[in-house]
């Protein structure tokens, strides 16, 4: 049987997870390649108040550790922390005066995609607000795959989604936060598998 995996990491830092470390090192072979960016948008169809929108995304990065995770390497060895706070910008892109500003936002968000990202920079997570008209918004949200699989990323989306909404009926009231599984938690989760007789059993089952 296998150990579970020990690494010396730096003070106030975590392990990776043996699903991040299988990115991290596809990634670090090639780091030109943009393979592990996800993303996806939000057609809004009405006004948007970008400034909420900014709370919306700062909010929801405080609940979920995976959006203020930055990554690093130590002797071969790579290394995650979690941020205390983090500043996600949301850039307000007005492309009203386009001639066909759907077909421009999507051809911005192809670029940004193709964008190789650089996993030892934080947080790995991108968010654009594209105005196609006062009554039509499209909110871009990218982030690498390290951080988040694309379940999570829809996840993220939705709280972003359900505590904007929740701004624009009362601006002055944030709501409580509802904070997301810790990364610490699942990694001894991960590490209990491992040297447990299941994991030990799936060890032989893979390895035959």
């Amino acid at each position: 049987m296998t150990d579970a995996p020990h690494t010396e990491t730096p003070t106030g830092t975590m392990r990776l997870t043996a699903a991040q470390q299988g990115v991290w090192f596809a990634q670090r072979l090639d780091p030109a390649d943009p393979a592990y960016n996800i993303a996806e948008y939000a057609d809004i169809r009405g006004p948007v108040e970008p400034e909420l929108l900014r709370r919306a995304v700062g909010h929801t990065a405080a609940e979920m550790e995976a959006l203020r995770t930055t990554f690093g390497e130590r002797v071969g060895v790579p290394f995650q922390r979690v941020q205390e706070s983090t500043s996600i910008s949301v850039p307000w892109v007005d492309l009203s005066a386009e001639v066909d500003p759907h077909a421009e936002a999507l051809r911005r968000m192809r670029l940004c995609l193709a964008e190789p990202a650089d996993v030892s920079a934080g947080p790995l997570v991108r968010v654009t607000l594209y105005r196609l008209s006062p009554s039509r918004h499209l909110f871009h949200q990218q982030v690498h795959h390290l951080a988040l699989d694309g379940y999570a990323a829809v996840l993220a989306l939705s709280r972003i989604a359900e505590v904007y909404t929740a701004l624009v009926l009362a601006p002055d009231v944030l709501p409580e936060l509802r904070p997301a599984g810790s990364l610490a938690a699942l990694i001894e989760e991960e590490d209990a598998y491992l040297a447990s007789e299941q994991g030990a059993q799936d060890e032989r089952f893979w390895a035959g």
